[in-house]
């Protein structure tokens, strides 16, 4: 009796234990490194193309010094953000339309408010990848311009990756 109770308790516990490892998240996928990068660019050139560069422009008569911080992947696909980092200045330093300070690891840790009230740039970039609500397997890339001045985004710029 006290055999048949072990084996049917040990029987219980392990297949208890299976019912918690079929819980997971959504299996990771990889996101087209060319469509990502052809998005950024749209965004960076959405960007320069707003009223906030010609308005700092006109009010200060030099060209804005511009940091990019934070990269987050709030999605579960792969995505190398090194080469967003690089595309991103890559892009700003191209168009001649604003200077560029580079971003090192340890500043990347902080956020965009901290990094443009601390730092000598008038503004900071951050991005966030999430998912695409109802488009499996694709992504939103999501880009905000930081100043000193409030703790909210000075313009926010959305684009899927397609």
């Amino acid at each position: 009796m006290k055999r048949s109770f072990l084996i049917l308790l040990t029987l219980t516990m392990l297949s208890g234990c299976s019912i918690f490892n079929k819980i997971s998240r959504t299996p990771a996928f990889q996101i087209d490194e060319n469509a990502m990068e052809k998005t950024v660019n749209k965004t960076v050139e959405e960007l320069l193309s707003s009223e906030w560069l010609s308005a700092f422009m006109t009010s200060k008569n030099e060209r804005p010094i511009i940091m990019t911080s934070l990269i987050t992947n709030n999605s579960n696909g792969i995505i190398d953000v090194n080469t967003i980092y690089e595309t991103i200045d890559m892009r700003l330093v191209k168009s001649g339309q604003v200077r560029v300070v580079k971003t090192d690891e340890t500043q990347r840790i902080l956020t965009p408010y901290e990094l443009a009230k601390g730092q000598s740039v008038d503004f900071v970039i951050s991005s966030i990848i999430k998912e695409n609500p109802g488009q499996p397997e694709s992504v939103v890339y999501k880009l905000s311009l930081w100043g000193d001045k409030s703790r909210e985004p000075v313009i926010e710029i959305e684009n899927i990756v397609e």
